[in-house]
């Protein structure tokens, strides 16, 4: 084992409750990282003694980043003390005012950020993550061209996966309807084309990504025996290698297993 990558649970809160994420995501632990223990881990892991070489530490794990009272603090510190380090934010946006962006982009506090836009309109949107459409592009046309003005080449990626997609997904490999859509539930339709088109304002070297469809939210029917065996080769991770490579730091401290330890209970 050669670690590589920190990812740090600065929380577990969300003000998303997104279809493909767990009933009880953090449940367990429904807390923010204290800046003591971020100051802990890294003198940890900035001293010549430790083994590893950091090359990368993420702040998005299992929560929104942003909503941390200590968010720009914590990212100013990772800078001081892990300078070669690359920071990287996943985040759905819904935090990401103007002067927030402003700060950190004026400063050179990210590398790298991703968001998931996994609808074209306000109602495919917001079926899949109970957030406000309007204000999550609001925020993200702020940040684009916040960007563009300090001149920051921070690597940016779109991802989107459709409700209807998830949906479907769902119900070819596991046969029941995903755990957070009750039978009967409205599906607003929206595509990888759609979803371009109402993107299509983006610079071209924002990436668009469109992920694997992953069933994070369906272990417990998983777990009881729904899936067809010859669907199994379909829930293969295709990131199991990354526990070789990286670390998991849940808000308390713990080391967890991997990015699907919702609750952060293999430690």
């Amino acid at each position: 084992m050669t670690i590589q990558h920190i990812n740090l649970s600065l929380t577990n809160r969300c003000t998303a409750n997104c279809v493909f994420c767990p009933l009880h995501r953090g449940e367990r632990n429904q807390m923010d990282m204290s800046l003591e223990l971020v100051h802990k881990i890294l003198d940890e892991i900035s001293s010549p003694t430790f083994p590893w070489r950091i090359g990368r530490i993420s702040v998005g794990e299992n929560g929104d980043a942003p909503l941390h009272k200590n968010f720009i603090d914590i990212l100013r510190l990772i800078r001081q003390k892990m300078p070669s380090a690359k920071i990287y934010l996943s985040t759905n946006f819904s935090q990401m005012k103007p002067e927030l962006s402003k700060t950190l982009l004026d400063e050179g506090l990210l590398d790298v950020i991703s968001v998931n836009i996994d609808g074209h309109d306000a109602a495919s949107y917001t079926a899949q993550k109970k957030l406000k459409y309007d204000l999550v592009i609001k925020n993200l046309k702020s940040f684009v061209e916040q960007r563009k003005v300090s001149n920051q080449p921070v690597k940016m990626t779109v991802n989107y996966l459709t409700l209807r997609e998830y949906h479907d997904g769902v119900m070819r490999v596991i046969g029941t309807m995903p755990k957070k859509l009750p039978a009967g539930s409205e599906i607003p339709y929206s595509n990888e084309e759609m979803i371009r088109e109402s993107l299509s304002w983006l610079p071209e070297d924002i990436i668009l990504d469109h992920p694997a469809c992953f069933y994070w939210a369906e272990r417990e029917s998983l777990s009881q025996g729904y899936l067809d065996s010859e669907n199994q080769d379909r829930l293969d991770c295709p990131n199991i290698t990354r526990v070789i490579a990286e670390a998991w730091i849940a808000p308390n401290g713990d080391w967890y297993a991997c990015c699907l330890d919702d609750n952060q209970e293999l430690v």
